[in-house]
């Protein structure tokens, strides 16, 4: 049996537009589903990094503050290594009573010192550095002010060619003891070399003895060119584990 529809066309018409709107609708409801589970998610995404940030920040600001105290303490550690440098200069020349002790302690008992020197001179091969080439520079930080570092520089320029040197004259009774005192005194832990410079052998003309010349040159102390390490230099100085010389120290010591 066939089916007959006498509806005129605009109820079919209408019927469609309704149908069309209805998936419109559909449609813009998704839409607005999508945009506001995506807005919710940004929300919430903000509201965890706003969280973190409450977090993160008081550790970002203790962070810069050590940042700026390491700092701080980089620049006072530089001024004071710089400042301890030129104290250890200032204090390297060994002490007088250190140079007559290891002077002493090498010498036998049969041997009498008439005279000893203990002289400051410039070392072999060696001249004042900073000379004419440096007068320019040097005028021009006369208006800055010093600092440990120029003052140890200028310092060293007028004093790092040197070198002390003990000439010591005495009588011995034979050039025996006289040869064994100068080696004596090449091992001794403040001195860098010994020499015999003159030796007058005793005869039966002279009851006297021997009488001797010797020249030694003093190790620098620390802080010159050549000077023993800050630290295992002090111990090897007094490496003879010699009860005076056990005084001589890089920190805390007798100088």
């Amino acid at each position: 049996m066939k089916n007959i529809d006498f509806l005129p066309d605009i109820y079919r018409h209408r019927r469609a537009l309704r149908h069309a709107r209805l998936c419109w609708m559909g449609v813009g409801l998704l839409f607005a589903l999508v945009i506001a589970a995506a807005a919710s998610g940004q929300w919430y995404f903000r509201a965890s990094l706003a969280a973190q940030l409450q977090v993160v920040e008081p550790l970002y600001a203790q962070a810069v503050s050590r940042q700026a105290e390491l700092v701080q303490l980089e620049s006072d550690k530089g001024s004071a290594e710089e400042m301890a440098a030129l104290y250890i200069y200032l204090s390297y020349p060994w002490p007088k009573t250190q140079l007559l002790a290891a002077v002493a302690e090498a010498m036998p008992q049969s041997i009498q010192l008439t005279d000893l020197h203990v002289l400051d001179q410039t070392a072999a091969g060696s001249r004042p550095a900073g000379g004419d080439a440096n007068t320019s520079s040097a005028e021009g930080d006369k208006t800055a002010k010093p600092t440990a570092k120029s003052v140890l520089a200028k310092i060293r320029v007028e004093h790092d060619h040197q070198q002390t040197v003990l000439e010591i004259s005495g009588q011995a009774p034979s050039d025996k003891e006289v040869h064994e005192y100068v080696d004596a005194l090449s091992k001794s832990p403040l001195l860098v070399s010994a020499s015999l410079r003159g030796l007058e052998s005793g005869g039966a003309e002279n009851a006297t003895g021997s009488r001797f010349q010797i020249r030694a040159v003093v190790r620098p102390g620390y802080g010159q060119p050549g000077a023993p390490a800050a630290k295992a230099g002090a111990a090897a100085v007094v490496a003879g584990e010699s009860p005076v010389l056990k005084e001589i120290k890089f920190q805390g010591g007798t100088r």
